[in-house]
């Protein structure tokens, strides 16, 4: 039995979404960035964009390594403070 779009996952959708969007916007500005600033200044730029992710999912998305699938459920179906209520489990 196939699923419809509507009874899938947010998570995945929102991921290939912003994945895609992500890309576009690469694509879409790579060309007028290097005539602007360059090949070097252009990467420089990626690269501190990738450095602000890193930074903001190091900040942000909790720790879930050595944590049961239940429990993280249990967080999520909890609401409030996901980090905080693993924290507490």
């Amino acid at each position: 039995m196939e699923l419809r779009r509507d009874d899938q996952p947010h998570g995945p959708q929102t991921q290939r979404r912003i994945h895609t969007d992500t890309a576009l916007l690469i694509e879409v500005t790579a060309l007028t960035a290097i005539e602007a600033i360059g090949r070097s200044g252009t990467f420089f730029v990626y690269a501190l964009m990738n450095v602000a992710c890193i930074v903001f999912v190091a900040a942000k998305v909790p720790e879930t390594r050595g944590r049961s699938l239940e429990s993280i459920e249990h967080a999520l179906k909890r609401g409030g403070s996901f980090r905080k209520t693993l924290e507490h489990s």
